[in-house]
């Protein structure tokens, strides 16, 4: 038997070239090919071709490839067996070959081709096709290397996925979050995504396209009533495509991610969705859902953070603080005016300020605004925050999370600096009101399954300094999570109540609190604090329990100081 036979009949059973290339999937490099606008060809040493052929190409070198064509069987033989890349022109098709190396040998071949650019110099042409041939080849290696695919989960794409939205969750808007998600699905695939935000006015707006999206395809406004309540995934009927102005030649998935306010993001998934992408579809989701939440945490974070160290000191006067605080929120969140109304319970305006100083309250037109954002929380006085642009951007979930609890913040500040005898009775009136929330709250988390911790500070200095409490509390407050709360329990006495957190971490950063009531020192500020896990009992007296832990801590310092005491 010659060579070529027995050669013949050994290759009749799969590589393993092939086995490798059979088991991973190479959505993402079709989707490459449409893009570039190239013809690629994973082939292995016999050859075999072992990508399928696009239908909206020539796929000319597949074709090529089944008639056997002399010159292009060579130039991949010479390309595995020399390890080399090898360039081809062949009936004004610029081919470039690429071995591919898989555990140190050469087991197949990348080929790129394109039809020869008739404006464009030939060997600049090739220079051109020569790196992307390099670069796709590149990745064609390192995928190699990956474990193989799980078809009935798509596992190997879930964990990239988690990577790409973690890392931009902690800097990244939740606008960019989606358009990064909406890019991963379209390249997998070929699934388009629009993503909606929705408005005061029950319809959701269009706030992000891929690229390439032609104008009319997606309309401007879809209205929320009619669509799916449920943030699961959902398909549309077909019959409701027309109403909603989507495409009726295409399978339509909805999915709404809810925020603060009632505000959501709705995701539009359109194409051919199969059983198999709309089981992907829902694991990625959920990765998306969790970045979003975290985005918005860690916004909120950095917003109240530095709306507190704006809005505590005592070297200017509270309208400068509530100037600067405000300044901060508007160029944080991007909006081209922003005002701060405080009124008290009987009408009385004690303060308004609106940024740019220059906008005058007669010189806005609210109608030149994509957005009024409105936000009025009541303690002792009425507190509204009002954000407008004048550019097409809605303000988003996140935006009115981080606005929501701006509000907050400067509802306790105002508490705090406009002091009069009804705030002093109400004040007064105060301290069993949150003591009740902390422990409500508290229950809360616990029914969750979440562990919590409260902690209660005690301040000596706080009785000759009235008023001060409050700014503290408003400085504390700058330095927590966003899920964490902060108040005042009485004059001189700060609680607070900390999510996911044990005793040790709490005393932790309550030491790094002290800092913000102007003493780091351990003899005129107190701690306190007392744990809750679930399953361990009720929240019962768990404010009284961190404060006698506070009052105890005294007690024990002081017998373990005296020259009879005994240090437990």
């Amino acid at each position: 038997m010659s060579n070529t036979e027995s050669s013949f009949l050994v290759t009749q059973e799969p590589s393993s070239f092939e086995v490798a290339v059979r088991d991973r999937s190479w959505d993402w490099l079709l989707e490459l090919r449409r893009r570039l606008k190239v013809d690629l060809v994973l082939v292995d040493s016999r050859p075999s071709v072992l990508l399928p052929a696009l239908g909206d190409q020539a796929a000319r070198l597949s074709s090529m490839l089944e008639h056997g064509e002399a010159a292009l069987l060579s130039m991949i033989a010479m390309s595995i067996k020399e390890r080399s890349s090898q360039a081809l022109d062949l009936n004004d098709l610029q081919i470039i070959c690429v071995p591919v190396i898989t555990e140190r040998n050469a087991g197949g071949a990348l080929l790129v081709g394109r039809a020869s650019p008739p404006r464009q110099d030939s060997g600049a042409s090739r220079a051109q096709l020569e790196l992307v041939a390099s670069w796709l080849t590149g990745a064609v290696d390192a995928h190699l290397l990956s474990p193989p695919a799980f078809p009935s989960s798509g596992l190997n794409r879930v964990a990239p996925l988690a990577q790409l939205l973690g890392q931009a969750s902690e800097h990244e808007s939740d606008r960019e979050l989606i358009r990064l998600f909406g890019e991963a699905i379209a390249v997998w695939h070929d699934i388009e995504v629009s993503g909606y935000v929705e408005t005061a006015t029950d319809t959701f707006t269009r706030d992000v396209t891929l690229p390439g999206t032609r104008k009319g395809e997606r309309p401007a406004t879809i209205p929320a009533i009619g669509l799916p309540d449920s943030t699961d995934l959902t398909r549309l009927p077909q019959g409701h495509l027309d109403r909603f102005g989507l495409p009726m030649n295409a399978d339509v998935y909805v999915r709404r991610f809810r925020g603060t306010d009632r505000r959501s993001w709705l995701l539009v998934f359109t194409g051919e969705i199969g059983d198999y992408d709309r089981q992907r579809i829902g694991a990625y989701v959920a990765l998306l859902e969790l970045a979003l939440s975290r985005a918005t945490t860690s916004f909120t974070t950095r917003i109240t953070r530095a709306l507190g160290g704006r809005l505590v000191g005592t070297d200017v006067s509270p309208e400068t603080q509530a100037i600067r605080a405000l300044e901060e929120l508007r160029t944080t969140l991007g909006s081209a005016v922003a005002t701060l109304q405080i009124e008290s319970k009987s009408g009385i305006q004690r303060l308004r300020v609106t940024c740019p100083a220059e906008v005058l309250e007669g010189d806005t037109d609210t109608r030149a605004f994509r957005l009024a954002l409105v936000k009025r929380s009541q303690r002792h006085y009425t507190t509204t925050v009002s954000l407008g642009r004048n550019e097409s951007l809605q303000f988003t979930p996140r935006d009115h999370a981080a606005a929501t609890a701006a509000a907050e913040m400067f509802d306790a500040w105002a508490s705090a600096v406009f002091d009069g005898t009804h705030l002093q009775r109400e004040r007064r009136a105060a301290p069993r009101g949150f003591a009740e929330m902390l422990q409500r709250s508290a229950r809360e988390a616990l029914d969750r399954g979440s562990p919590v911790t409260v902690v209660v500070l005690l301040i000596h200095e706080a009785v000759s300094l009235p008023g001060s409490t409050q700014q503290w509390v408003a400085g504390i407050r700058g330095q927590l999570r966003a899920s964490d709360l902060a108040g005042m329990l009485g004059e001189g006495e700060i609680g607070l109540l900390m999510h996911e957190t044990g005793s040790e971490q709490a005393k932790g950063i309550a030491e790094r609190l002290r800092a913000v009531a102007g003493e780091p020192g351990h003899q005129s500020i107190l701690v306190g604090v007392a744990s809750r896990t679930p399953g361990q009992g009720t929240v019962d007296g768990i404010v009284h329990e961190a404060r006698a832990d506070a009052v105890g801590g005294t007690r024990r310092r002081r017998l373990s100081d005296s020259p009879h005491g005994v240090n437990r």
